[in-house]
């Protein structure tokens, strides 16, 4: 019987890492297949029966996946009739108020009235908002065939976990590069090829 079914090579930064294991004939131990979306031009070696007659040796490639869509207001805004902005405007304004005032009528002792109106109002203005910005914004950014956007000004958002500075990785991170957090860099940094 062979000492391991597979051996699973992968190469960064000059350092040869080594998995070996048994497996049903899967191939690709499961750290690998849980972050084979986080890869780019990644070479796996993937070697079976190692050290053994009949060993077989086979390269796979991975892709890395692209930046995540964003959506740019800044820059859409000034696109915008100008009813348009204007109705868009009033609607954002009176929506943080009624927020605002939701907080205040929430202490004891506030009026019950000003919670009742504040609530209804929170309700029928984002109802509102939604509408007029999906009136807005052309249907390849809001559309039922619309690709998902992550707004620009949440900022860098990790193209391998999709972490933000408002939602750190658990244990904590950082950027090791635009939109690539330190728990992702090294599995989503490109590695150089496997040597034949």
């Amino acid at each position: 019987m062979p000492s391991a079914f597979f051996r699973h090579d992968f190469y960064a930064a000059g350092e040869i890492r080594d998995e070996s294991g048994f497996g049903s004939g899967a191939g690709v131990p499961g750290e690998d297949a849980a972050v084979a979306h986080a890869t780019e031009s990644r070479v796996h070696r993937i070697t079976i029966c190692p050290g053994e007659p009949g060993e077989q040796s086979f390269d796979v490639t991975l892709p890395r996946p692209s930046s995540i869509d964003r959506f740019d207001g800044i820059s859409a805004w000034p696109k915008l009739p100008a009813e348009q902005q204007l109705e868009i405007g009033a609607i954002a304004l009176e929506l943080v108020v009624a927020w605002f005032a939701e907080e205040l009528a929430s202490v004891p002792g506030a009026d019950d009235r000003i919670l009742r109106a504040a609530d209804a109002a929170d309700m029928l203005l984002l109802d509102q908002l939604r509408r007029a910005v999906t009136d807005a914004l052309p249907a390849d950014v809001i559309g039922e065939h619309a690709t998902a956007r992550i707004p620009s000004l949440l900022g860098q958002v990790c193209k391998g976990c999709g972490c933000s500075e408002c939602d750190a990785c658990e244990g904590g991170c950082g950027w090791a590069e635009p939109d690539l957090c330190t728990a992702c860099y090294d599995k989503v940094e490109p590695w150089p090829k496997a040597p034949a």
